[in-house]
């Protein structure tokens, strides 16, 4: 993304940008700020609408939002994770906030243990396992991969649900009798 094209896409002449911004990066930061505050805004609408006593299931909440987020903002997506436009670095803001849903992940993560609700105790395996995931099918809309693999872009939304159900069963506990834990 050059200064010029985000200039042509918003309608006004290729120096315009430049009176508000005086660099490509200041610029740049300026979308990485806005778009980590509607990706935010994004988690904790879905985290505000779980019940706080089954952190398994804001977890999964969290995962589907990040998904939901991602697919229907690829431009932003794009910009806060992909280190080509913009560095988490350049910006206390945008570094902050991200350190803050890391540390939320590790948090609900340590309360589902806690509670009985993971079968495995290694909690940063499980953060990073789910990170890669949420992030891996992310990508894989923004390059172009989900015809190839039989996703029309009407079922995408259906798919990050099901690999998100995948993921939660893999993770959590089973009752003696094979089934799942109630949620």
């Amino acid at each position: 993304m050059s200064v010029r094209e985000a200039a042509r896409r918003s309608g006004v002449s290729p120096g315009a940008p430049f009176r508000h911004f005086p660099t490509r990066n200041a610029l740049m930061t300026a979308v990485a700020e806005e778009a980590q505050r509607l990706f935010r805004a994004e988690l904790a609408e879905a985290i505000a609408d779980t019940p706080t006593t089954d952190p398994l299931a804001r977890f999964r909440a969290l995962g589907l939002a990040y998904l939901r987020w991602a697919i229907q903002n690829p431009a932003h997506f794009e910009v806060i994770s992909s280190g080509k436009y913009f560095t988490h670095d350049q910006s206390a803001e945008v570094s902050a906030d991200n350190g803050e849903l890391v540390g939320m992940t590790g948090r609900l993560l340590a309360e589902a243990a806690g509670q009985g609700q993971l079968r495995d105790a290694d909690l940063r395996a499980i953060e990073i396992a789910g990170r890669a995931m949420v992030y891996g099918f992310a990508r894989m809309n923004i390059d172009g991969h989900f015809p190839r693999w039989g996703i029309a872009e009407a079922e995408a939304g259906a798919m990050a649900e099901a690999i998100l159900a995948v993921f939660i069963d893999g993770i959590a506990k089973r009752e003696a009798a094979g089934g799942p834990i109630p949620q």
